[in-house]
């Protein structure tokens, strides 16, 4: 028996669990707007904002931490991270050295400072963002220089019965290409504070907002101001609650919700506002918001100590028209357009059976929509991830795990596609039919631990050497991946 597990290690040490490294990667991760589809920002949530958690393990002691990942196309990711022994509060330190030469090229350089005690939590964090897009139709690379800064604060008190929370969160982010279109118009800086005041009881609490956001897309200018007050009522059934708003582009507003939960399960009506990119807003007279009627369903159920299921829904109408961009083929450009209001469809799900030593797990996700909405047009349609987990331990230190993961896509059909390096994102041709295709691969990954020293390898892409996600987009292909991780203590 430990000979066939020895046997079946080796078989699987060239396989790697699915990363999300060279930006051309495809599947959901894939997205150029933040994942909750809000805000203003252009480019991704991940590569603008500082991916340490701040979290460290919980001891009075110096904690230190260091990690390293290397693969094929020049792909090396340094992460190092130190909390000095504290008795009153802990500081974190942690920075972030990435690097990848692949068809979209990639270099991120990531400081976060933290100091968290038992009432407050304060994070300054500086990213500085280098994507690299190469656009083989044109044969040229657009690379965009993105710099963020982000500073966080948030305070928890307790007076009397009422709990107060407040907190505090700035921006200050510039994005300068080195060649653009008509969209973009030249380099783009912007400027965001949100601030709250949040009172707790038991059955409500009462929310207190300002955001302030200002923007020079080239040379355009775009500013927008909001208070909100935030009334939720509780109940053990659910909650109910609405948003009163004033700003500079309406003197009142409102959206609200309601939602029940009951025996694991979640169900939430919902009339909700989010912002155009300002982009859109400047160049083209897209209005400030967009408003849209939601309905979400969600259930997080187990069924005793191994099996585990999560599913959630999403339905999203858009109120008034859609506001869309697509790529003119005859004057090779991209061109805004208006549309039906659109329903956009979304979900995501996974179940999960074993435990520690074996673990298997099917999880997926998938979106629909009758628009090609600008806020959440993405060419994926459905990702189902199948996996197997094993482990063990040998000579008492020694512990291994092995995972395979099947992965199948259901997307657009590339040949209608266009991703647009200087947006950076993917724009539907005037061609453009709603044909899909799909594409399956395999990863996989083993991993060996003694103590606090951790080491991965394995292999990306195994039945698919190249894998296209637009006409005019080099392919993702096959990458091999060794990650070592070493935590310490003093």
């Amino acid at each position: 028996m430990f000979y066939k597990f020895i046997v079946m290690i080796l078989m699987t040490a060239s396989f790697v669990s699915a990363q999300n490294l060279g930006i051309e990667k495809y599947g959901k991760e894939f997205t150029f707007l933040p994942d909750n589809l809000d805000g203003i920002s252009r480019l991704s949530a991940a590569w603008t904002r500082s991916q340490h958690p701040g979290n460290v393990p919980d001891v009075d002691s110096t904690v230190s931490k260091a990690n390293w990942q290397s693969g094929d196309f020049g792909l090396s990711d340094v992460r190092i991270l130190f909390s000095p022994m504290s008795s009153q509060g802990r500081w974190v330190l942690a920075g972030q050295w990435l690097t990848y030469e692949g068809y979209s090229q990639l270099k991120k350089n990531d400081f976060l400072a933290v100091y968290q005690n038992p009432d407050h939590t304060l994070k300054l964090s500086v990213v500085n963002t280098k994507p690299k897009l190469y656009n083989p139709l044109s044969n040229q690379f657009t690379q965009w220089d993105a710099r963020n800064h982000h500073l966080n604060w948030s305070m928890k008190k307790s007076v009397g019965d009422v709990d107060i929370d407040t907190y505090l969160d700035g921006r200050y982010g510039r994005f300068k290409p080195d060649r653009g279109d008509s969209l973009l118009a030249g380099s783009t800086q912007y400027a965001e504070m949100v601030g709250g005041l949040v009172l707790f009881k038991d059955w409500w609490s009462l929310n207190l907002e300002g955001e302030w956001y200002e923007s020079w897309p080239g040379d355009e200018h775009f500013r927008f101001s909001q208070i909100n007050l935030v009334p939720t009522f509780y109940h053990p059934l659910g909650e109910a609650g609405f948003t009163l708003s004033s700003n500079n582009e309406s003197v009142f507003g409102y959206d609200g919700w309601i939602a029940v939960s009951r025996w694991g399960a979640r169900v939430k009506i919902a009339l909700e506002a989010r912002f155009y990119p300002a982009v859109l807003i400047t160049q083209y007279g897209a209005g400030t918001e967009a408003d849209f009627i939601t309905a979400r369903f969600a259930v997080d159920q187990s069924f005793g100590r191994h099996i585990r299921l999560q599913a959630s829904h999403h339905w999203s109408y858009r109120r008034t028209e859609t506001y869309a961009l697509q790529y003119n083929t005859t004057t090779d450009r991209v061109e805004a357009v208006t549309d039906e209001p659109a329903l956009l469809m979304q979900g995501e799900g996974s179940l999960e059976i074993g435990g520690e030593t074996f673990l298997a797990d099917l999880s997926w996700n998938y979106r629909d929509f009758n628009g090609l909405e600008y806020l959440w047009y993405h060419p994926g349609r459905v990702n189902i991830l199948p996996g197997i987990q094993a482990g063990t331990t040998l000579f008492r230190n020694l512990d291994l795990t092995f995972r395979i993961e099947g992965l199948w896509q259901v997307h657009d059909d590339p040949g209608e596609l266009y991703f647009i390096p200087e947006l950076p994102g993917y724009v539907p041709g005037d061609q453009y039919t709603g044909y899909t295709v799909s594409d399956w691969t395999l990863n996989g990954k083993v991993s060996a631990r003694v103590k606090t020293l951790t080491l991965s390898a394995g292999l990306e892409n195994v039945l698919q050497k190249e894998v296209y996600t637009a006409r005019n987009l080099m392919p993702n292909d096959r990458m091999f991946i060794l990650d070592i991780e070493w935590l310490w203590y003093r």
